[in-house]
Protein backbone atom coordinates (compact mmCIF):
# COMPACT_ATOMS: atom_id res chain seq x y z
CA UNK A 1 0.00 0.00 0.00
CA UNK A 2 2.94 2.23 0.18
CA UNK A 3 2.93 2.92 -3.59
CA UNK A 4 -0.82 3.89 -3.38
CA UNK A 5 -0.50 6.34 -0.60
CA UNK A 6 2.64 8.34 -2.50
CA UNK A 7 0.28 8.05 -5.80
CA UNK A 8 -2.44 9.46 -4.05
CA UNK A 9 -0.42 11.96 -2.69
CA UNK A 10 0.67 13.04 -5.33
CA UNK A 11 -2.42 13.34 -7.22
CA UNK A 12 -3.47 15.32 -4.10
CA UNK A 13 -0.81 17.71 -4.40
CA UNK A 14 -0.74 17.94 -8.29
CA UNK A 15 -4.74 18.67 -8.11
CA UNK A 16 -3.40 21.72 -5.08
CA UNK A 17 -1.04 23.13 -7.76
CA UNK A 18 -3.02 22.91 -10.84
CA UNK A 19 -6.31 24.35 -9.23
CA UNK A 20 -4.71 26.78 -6.92
CA UNK A 21 -7.53 25.81 -4.39
CA UNK A 22 -7.69 24.42 -1.10
CA UNK A 23 -9.09 20.37 -1.20
CA UNK A 24 -9.37 20.59 2.36
CA UNK A 25 -13.61 21.06 1.54
CA UNK A 26 -13.55 18.65 -1.48
CA UNK A 27 -11.51 15.43 0.35
CA UNK A 28 -11.87 14.48 3.19
CA UNK A 29 -10.76 11.32 3.42
CA UNK A 30 -9.41 8.47 1.17
CA UNK A 31 -10.20 4.82 0.70
CA UNK A 32 -8.54 1.93 -1.03
CA UNK A 33 -10.73 -0.75 -2.58
CA UNK A 34 -9.25 -3.88 -4.23
CA UNK A 35 -10.81 -5.48 -7.08
CA UNK A 36 -12.21 -8.84 -7.36
CA UNK A 37 -10.41 -11.51 -9.01
CA UNK A 38 -7.80 -9.37 -9.08
CA UNK A 39 -9.06 -7.17 -12.16
CA UNK A 40 -8.51 -3.78 -13.10
CA UNK A 41 -11.32 -1.81 -10.78
CA UNK A 42 -13.36 1.18 -13.45
CA UNK A 43 -15.16 3.37 -11.37
CA UNK A 44 -19.27 3.83 -12.44
CA UNK A 45 -18.01 7.39 -14.43
CA UNK A 46 -15.68 4.96 -16.78
CA UNK A 47 -18.11 2.45 -16.85
CA UNK A 48 -20.88 4.94 -18.10
CA UNK A 49 -18.93 6.93 -20.71
CA UNK A 50 -17.75 3.94 -22.20
CA UNK A 51 -20.96 2.49 -22.38
CA UNK A 52 -19.76 -1.10 -20.82
CA UNK A 53 -22.87 -2.42 -19.81
CA UNK A 54 -25.45 0.60 -20.32
CA UNK A 55 -25.67 3.04 -22.91
CA UNK A 56 -26.08 6.60 -22.02
CA UNK A 57 -29.03 7.54 -24.36
CA UNK A 58 -31.55 5.64 -21.99
CA UNK A 59 -29.39 3.72 -19.76
CA UNK A 60 -30.69 0.41 -21.94
CA UNK A 61 -28.44 -2.26 -22.83
CA UNK A 62 -28.54 -1.67 -26.33
CA UNK A 63 -25.67 -0.32 -28.06
CA UNK A 64 -22.99 -0.93 -25.55
CA UNK A 65 -19.56 -3.55 -25.55
CA UNK A 66 -21.55 -6.28 -23.73
CA UNK A 67 -24.53 -6.37 -26.14
CA UNK A 68 -21.99 -6.38 -28.84
CA UNK A 69 -20.15 -9.01 -27.77
CA UNK A 70 -22.32 -11.61 -25.78
CA UNK A 71 -22.99 -14.34 -28.18
CA UNK A 72 -22.81 -16.75 -25.01
CA UNK A 73 -24.83 -19.71 -24.95
CA UNK A 74 -25.21 -19.89 -21.01
CA UNK A 75 -26.08 -17.60 -18.47
CA UNK A 76 -23.12 -18.72 -16.89
CA UNK A 77 -20.82 -17.33 -19.87
CA UNK A 78 -23.18 -14.40 -19.75
CA UNK A 79 -22.06 -13.47 -16.39
CA UNK A 80 -18.61 -14.31 -17.16
CA UNK A 81 -18.58 -12.25 -20.12
CA UNK A 82 -19.77 -9.15 -17.96
CA UNK A 83 -17.60 -9.64 -15.09
CA UNK A 84 -14.25 -9.34 -17.97
CA UNK A 85 -16.10 -6.17 -19.24
CA UNK A 86 -16.41 -4.52 -15.99
CA UNK A 87 -12.78 -5.84 -14.28
CA UNK A 88 -10.87 -6.84 -16.76
CA UNK A 89 -7.83 -9.05 -15.96
CA UNK A 90 -4.50 -6.66 -16.10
Amino acid sequence: MDEAVAAAGACLRYATDTQKCDLGGHISSLQTRLPERGGMLLDAITMRNLELTRNIRDGGTKHTLLSVLDRTKTAMGGRLLRTFITSPPY
